[in-house]
């Protein structure tokens, strides 16, 4: 299918030719497919690096409790802030939350937010169907074409998408937010700071140029490969294994693991059935700890508005004879 080629907008907000690059093909790589393809490819590669090759030699209990606490924010930042507050608007919130949400979400090298979130809305727009940027089910039903499926939705579609550039129609609504503007014209800053900072931290914890390298490598690259990972995971696995009590028009899945490892976004049926809920664990044996801490945030006031699913809903979406698990 040829690439599709709109009028979007630039960072000033001036129109201009952009191709929809998950709706067609580009050939051949370039300078940004390359760096796009490194910011994939090269904290994961590492972290197999040190793992396979230094454990227990390379490795500090500082180290691993950076890259714990790290994901923890980096993975809230993603959830709580990228997708469920700008993507989908389940709840509003103050200015400064805003900035930290986005900020902690920038760490994570994902995407600035306004790349991330059209990508996310294209793939509720275009679930497992053409058009959608990851999905698992666009590559044939045999053996090798579920393979090509599964590798694509992991991260082969951002790896070889061509560039962080997006469709700005499906997200005029948050460019005309200044402090989304504001925090996705400075993505490199957020990325340099996850990276530069565990650096800093091993250095004064030890002392020792080995320090700063070794919470570069724990603190910044293995983590952002463990978050990058996770996210993908609901992407690809989220829509092939799992049950799927809802009715939906995709593949959508609930899985638990997932939903334990990406802070509640593994219950991702529950999601696609009811998209604009801040709340994704809707039954009570299914945590979600982000949604716990948009709770918290609304019982101090810094969240309100939050959207919800009634049993009402569940019950209009829920396939017969299911229980929602």
């Amino acid at each position: 299918m040829a690439a599709l080629s709109e009028k979007t907008l630039n960072k000033f907000g001036e129109p201009v030719e952009h191709v929809v690059v998950w709706e067609g093909r580009r050939s051949g790589l370039d300078l940004i497919n390359l760096l796009t393809l490194g910011t994939v490819l090269v904290p994961t590669f590492v972290l197999l690096c040190v793992i396979i090759g230094s454990w227990g030699v390379w490795v500090r209990p500082i180290d691993l409790v950076m890259m714990a606490i790290g994901a923890l924010f980096g993975g809230f930042g993603i959830t709580v802030g990228y997708h469920r507050l700008f993507t989908h608007t389940s709840f509003r919130t103050k200015p400064w939350v805003k900035i930290v949400l986005g900020i902690l979400g920038g760490i994570t090298m994902q995407g600035p937010i306004l790349f991330w979130c059209s990508c996310h809305r294209a793939h509720h727009q275009h679930s497992d169907r053409e058009g959608d940027p990851h999905s698992p089910h666009l590559h044939g039903n045999s053996f090798w074409g579920k393979v090509r499926g599964l590798i694509h939705a992991h991260f082969g579609w951002i790896a070889f998408s061509g560039s962080y550039r997006y469709n700005a129609k499906r997200v005029r609504d948050l460019y005309e937010d200044p402090v989304i503007r504001w925090l996705d014209d400075r993505y490199l800053l957020w990325v340099f700071l996850g990276l530069a900072l565990p650096a800093l931290i091993g250095w004064l914890w030890s002392g020792t140029v080995e320090g700063a390298v070794l919470g570069f490598i724990w603190g910044g690259l293995a983590r952002v490969a463990f978050m990058q990972h996770t996210t993908w995971s609901v992407n690809s696995f989220g829509h092939m294994f799992g049950s799927k009590p809802f009715e939906t028009n995709d593949e959508s899945r609930n899985n638990r693991f997932l939903a334990i490892l990406g802070l509640g976004e593994g219950w991702h049926n529950n999601h696609h059935a009811f998209p604009q809920s801040a709340r994704h664990g809707i039954q009570p044996n299914q945590p979600d700890l982000s949604f716990t801490l948009i709770r918290a945030l609304a019982k101090f006031g810094c969240a309100w508005d939050l959207r919800d699913v009634s049993e009402k809903q569940m019950e209009q979406k829920l396939k017969a004879g299911v229980t929602p698990v």
